[in-house]
């Protein structure tokens, strides 16, 4: 029994140096790789050089191309909300001169340091009538697109009265204006500014 299990082991012992030991191929290939001089000598050919520079152009590749696409998601959202915010502030198909005040405050429209704003125009038209003007408008400048086709706009200028006031205790005088051509700032064909 006892030699039994001293054979056991021995087989054991061999397995555990053959895992250990490098293999007659392997020693070769370090034989091969090292030049008298002892310097490295790579053992890929022309075409293994080519399949991972492939594989490394690939990688670069993938990686612009995720890159780009969270920065144009990035600049999309960026853009959807200055649109939303043109919408808020300047889209009104059913505004008129006598609502100025009330929309202003509901819609809570103020001017940058929260101030009340001098003067806001509302389009009377629909969200669809709007961008069209930045897709088929005539280009004024790089992103300024003017309206072939003529709206009615209520322009809001804040009352002298209240003038320095701080929203929402801004009161405004309404003017409608007819087959106004408006000017629109555009971005991927949304308008994001109005510009008159």
């Amino acid at each position: 029994m006892e030699m039994l299990a001293n054979e056991e082991e021995s087989e054991i012992s061999e397995e555990v140096q053959g895992d250990i030991r490098p293999s007659e191929e392997e020693e070769e290939m370090k034989r091969e790789m090292i030049q008298p001089s002892g310097k490295r000598r790579t053992k890929y050919s022309f075409t293994q050089n080519k399949k991972v520079m492939e594989i490394h152009r690939s990688t670069v590749i993938l990686l612009l191309l995720s890159s780009v696409s969270s920065f144009t998601h990035g600049q999309s959202a960026y853009i959807r909300a200055r649109y939303q915010k043109f919408l808020n502030q300047h889209q009104g198909p059913y505004v008129n001169e006598e609502m100025c005040t009330d929309v202003i405050r509901d819609r809570n429209i103020t001017d940058s340091a929260g101030d009340c704003k001098l003067v806001n125009t509302f389009i009377q038209a629909n969200e669809n009538d709007i961008k069209a003007v930045c897709r088929g408008g005539t280009r004024v400048k790089y992103n300024l697109f003017r309206s072939g086709e003529p709206f009615n706009v209520v322009t809001c200028r804040l009352n002298p009265n209240t003038s320095g006031q701080r929203h929402p205790n801004c009161e405004y005088r309404g003017d409608l204006y007819t087959h106004h051509n408006i000017e629109l700032a555009c971005a991927h064909n949304l308008p994001v500014h109005y510009q008159g």
